[in-house]
């Protein structure tokens, strides 16, 4: 009999694995539920200890690369997104908004902001589901209303409206029994 390969040997490996699977998980849950208590502070003592520990290395991270170069470090150290981002949202809060607006509509819908202003022109300027207008200065924008299975964009709609059909789970007979409801109780 020969000598079984390499993929035989992790196939039979991971069938065992899985055979064994639930059982394995069993020892182990009852094992944490018995031993809790007793290890309880030793684990919150162990986690204090690794910040501690953590903590140190960053700061001994700081201090040998601010004794490498010091004005580069500094330099990245100012640069960093976070503090720049600060900044510019400081500087020109309408700029950042209108920037974290473009990066959004660009990363969750695909869209460019030329893309958004011809769908809303579509639309007259309108809200899809409704029909008016912006509800306030404040509100500009329309949320990007997409199926969510597709991924497919419908319209812009008031932030209301959107979440209406959110809240209906996006199901049109939901819609339908909630529109008879409040047909029935219209001046009661």
């Amino acid at each position: 009999m020969a000598d079984p390969t390499r993929e035989e040997k992790l196939a039979k490996r991971r069938a065992y694995n899985l055979r064994t699977r639930e059982k394995r998980l069993a020892v182990s849950r009852a094992y944490y539920h018995r031993t809790k208590e007793r290890d309880r502070p030793r684990w919150a003592e162990r986690r204090r200890e690794n910040r501690i520990v953590a903590r140190d290395r960053a700061r001994r991270w700081r201090e040998e690369s601010l004794a490498r170069d010091p004005e580069g470090f500094k330099e990245r150290r100012n640069s960093s997104s976070r503090l720049s981002k600060r900044r510019f949202r400081a500087e020109d809060p309408e700029g950042y908004r209108l920037k974290a607006r473009r990066y959004r509509l660009k990363k969750y819908y695909g869209l460019t902001e030329e893309e958004y202003k011809t769908l809303l022109a579509k639309q007259d300027g309108v809200c899809a589901l409704c029909g008016r207008p912006p509800e306030s200065e404040r509100q500009l924008w329309f949320a990007v209303d997409h199926d969510h299975q597709t991924g497919k964009i419908r319209g812009l709609l008031h932030n209301g409206c959107n979440l209406g059909l959110a809240f209906f789970g996006e199901d049109p007979a939901w819609l339908r029994l909630g529109a008879e409801y409040l047909e029935r109780h219209r001046g009661q």
